[in-house]
């Protein structure tokens, strides 16, 4: 059966104009920008468009809009100085990057919406916590400590100078985390209409900015009239593969994972998705990422319970052969475990 969002989505993206967002004024404004023009003077045109369309961009308060889109490029710079500057100037910490998923998420549990540890922020932090980072130990990478797991460099190490990058994009995490966390408006943008059905079309080709397909980041797409399990569905209904892999050589499972999201990650599950694939730091199994992830969320009773349930369900998942296979950083599901006490 299909479903109703299958009609919805037939007929919501049936005329929207993906790429004339890019003549819209906002547009034309926020590009101008010399501070945004830089941020992201390497992104394609579709993906400035997804930007606009997942900040709910439509030249209705150029203002609002100028000073979403900057926040979302001092986090991509990781300019802590311009992302307190914007905060304080009213920005919204929900701001979306171009492949969805909200800089905070301020809302763990709410009603009958899904209990989620939050948003990009916590991606990074688990990140830094994988590579054997700490809220005061900078990441210090060595030769041999990432494969690329996408193409075309796939199967060949990073180079010193990426691995210099990868410290950069992890250094000041917990900086901006809290700043995020404290910001004044929390509020979760929503993404333009008919923008989610008309990517759900292009699951077979679309890329984001760090080379995602649709299905890696759709567990991202949080807060709008679709649940996660439907757009899982509408991504695999369109033809894309759940187990397909993105940015640091994860599938969606992991940015389900990251984000504490149990009922994804069991939908995940029995669509087929694989707990085993090697991401690009060498891990052999997810858990990998709930343990870092319970790492990034320390401090929060209701999230680190809510990892904490995820550890349970994911441990069970694990062959006792990949326990203690090391990664590229020399570290084992045991040894992530004994670091947060999940082992006597």
């Amino acid at each position: 059966m299909l479903g109703n969002w299958f009609f919805a989505s037939a007929a919501s993206s049936a005329g929207f104009d993906f790429l004339g967002i890019l003549h819209s004024e906002s547009a034309q404004e926020i590009f101008a920008d010399s501070y945004i023009d830089e941020a992201f003077s390497a992104f394609s045109l579709e993906n400035k468009a997804a930007l606009l369309h997942f900040n709910g961009v439509q030249s209705l308060d150029v203002p609002r809009d100028l000073l979403t889109i900057r926040l979302v490029a001092a986090f991509h710079k990781k300019d802590t100085g311009m992302l307190k500057e914007c905060l304080e100037q009213g920005a919204s910490a929900g701001a979306r990057t171009d492949y969805g998923l909200p800089l905070f998420y301020a809302n763990p549990v709410s009603g009958d919406a899904p209990a989620l540890t939050g948003g990009e922020d916590v991606f990074v932090k688990s990140v830094k916590i994988m590579l054997r980072g700490t809220r005061y130990k900078a990441v210090h990478l060595k030769s041999g400590s990432m494969k690329h797991e996408v193409e075309p460099e796939k199967g060949a190490f990073y180079t010193d100078t990426e691995l210099i990058d990868l410290e950069g994009y992890v250094d000041n995490a917990f900086v901006v985390s809290d700043l995020l966390q404290n910001a004044p408006n929390q509020e979760t943008i929503v993404p333009n209409p008919g923008f989610i059905e008309y990517l759900m079309k292009r699951v077979k080709d679309y890329r984001d900015s760090n080379q995602n397909p649709v299905i890696v980041f759709v567990p991202g797409i949080i807060d709008t009239e679709y649940s996660v399990s439907e757009l899982i569905d509408m991504a695999l209904t369109h033809g894309a593969n759940v187990n397909d892999v993105g940015f640091f050589g994860t599938p969606a499972l992991v940015w389900s994972v990251i984000l504490g999201d149990i009922g994804s990650v069991r939908h995940l599950l029995l669509r087929g998705a694989r707990t085993d694939i090697v991401d690009e730091m060498g891990n052999a199994h997810v858990l990998a990422w709930a343990y870092t992830t319970y790492g990034a969320v320390l401090g929060s009773k209701v999230r680190e319970g809510l990892m904490r349930a995820m550890i349970d369900l994911l441990k069970s998942t694990v062959p006792q052969e990949i326990w203690f296979h090391k990664n590229y950083i020399k570290m084992s599901l045991d040894d992530y475990a004994r670091r947060f006490r999940f082992r006597d």
